[in-house]
């Protein structure tokens, strides 16, 4: 597992093969001093992450098809002015 995460496989995918909570994999990895940290993704990935998620699928939808976490989604498409939807699909609305 430890070498799979280190050779780029993300812990959400690592929880699906071990069919396990994806914390379950954080605190293991955490127990055995393996540095976490936050995957950026490439451009090829980033302009599929776009186009699904422009296409209607939601963020937890496009990073399992991506392979990272929805948080990765939601911090790509805001780093390219994407504006997010809700769980209805309808624009989000500014907070007042």
């Amino acid at each position: 597992m430890i070498a799979a995460y280190r050779g780029g496989e993300v812990v959400t995918s690592l929880a699906s093969r071990f069919q396990v909570h994806h914390s379950t994999i954080s605190k293991l990895l955490k127990r055995q001093g393996v540095s976490r940290s936050a995957k950026k993704l490439n451009s090829i990935q980033v302009s599929r992450a776009l186009e699904l998620y422009q296409g209607g699928l939601s963020l937890v939808s496009v990073a399992g098809r991506i392979g990272c976490s929805p948080g990765t989604i939601r911090n790509t498409l805001e780093a390219e002015g994407i504006a997010r939807r809700d769980s209805h699909g309808q624009p989000k609305l500014p907070v007042a």
